[in-house]
């Protein structure tokens, strides 16, 4: 009976003697003291939240205190300042988001110029797209006649015989390394009472009241761009119009 009770009686010797041990040592102290810690921050910080009575006083003083600083503020001063922020705004969005819209529209108006120099076939494609007929337009024929005098110079004309207008261009290859490379050096435009010309003066040409074809030349006129004229053999009569009604 009694080697039964040992193992009992060792176990409550061991759990005393643990006791005692953590009592004489510092082991429930910091188990208090942690406790005690963990306690205070959370009621501290309970009682430090904007809704805690702590909070509120806190906030009353901080928008007293705002309250003051405000009313020193001088109206005209506040409305430069938001005046000063919605020009920077505008002057940033304007920038940001307004280039690309403008640049379309421009190239719309103006048309784009390739790159570089332009191929003659690159040319004559742009004379075609620029002939737009109007809608239901009957079908009618441009004529187009390409003259080579000599080694410096290329006349085309183009003829639109119904509306009686006629466009020649004077290319010229002077001064030019490469004996195929030439640009616009003169352009006649319009009809007999309607004549414009770069020979008279450069600004016949520079109004709105022009068609598709001569903003365009003309374009490649002041620029002075480069044509390559080695294959002129795309320069021929075209149709325009003839639309299915």
């Amino acid at each position: 009976m009694s080697d039964s009770k040992k193992p009992e009686l060792n176990l409550v010797e061991t759990v005393n003697a643990s006791l005692i041990e953590m009592i004489q040592g510092d082991a429930i102290k910091v188990m208090i003291e942690n406790q005690l810690s963990s306690t205070i921050k959370s009621v501290i910080g309970s009682s430090m939240r904007e809704y805690s009575d702590f909070g509120k006083v806190i906030q009353e003083k901080i928008n007293a205190v705002i309250n003051v600083a405000a009313s020193n503020v001088e109206l005209p001063e506040y409305t430069k300042f938001v005046s000063d922020v919605v020009l920077e705004q505008f002057d940033t969005v304007l920038q940001e988001q307004s280039r690309l819209q403008l640049t379309g529209l421009i190239e719309k108006q103006l048309g784009t110029l390739p790159s570089g120099v332009m191929m003659a076939d690159q040319l004559f494609q742009k004379i075609v797209d620029s002939f737009t007929p109007e809608e239901y337009e009957e079908e009618r024929t441009i004529s187009v006649e390409l003259i080579r005098s000599d080694s410096s110079a290329i006349y085309i004309k183009i003829n639109d015989e119904e509306k009686s207008e006629e466009i020649k261009i004077s290319l010229y290859n002077h001064r030019a390394e490469d004996s195929n490379m030439f640009y616009i050096g003169y352009i006649d435009a319009g009809s007999s009472w309607n004549k414009r010309t770069t020979k008279d003066s450069e600004k016949s040409f520079n109004t709105h009241c022009m068609d598709e074809i001569q903003k365009f030349l003309f374009r490649l006129y002041c620029a002075q761009t480069n044509i390559d004229m080695t294959d002129m053999s795309d320069f021929e009569d075209f149709i325009v119009g003839g639309q299915d009604w």
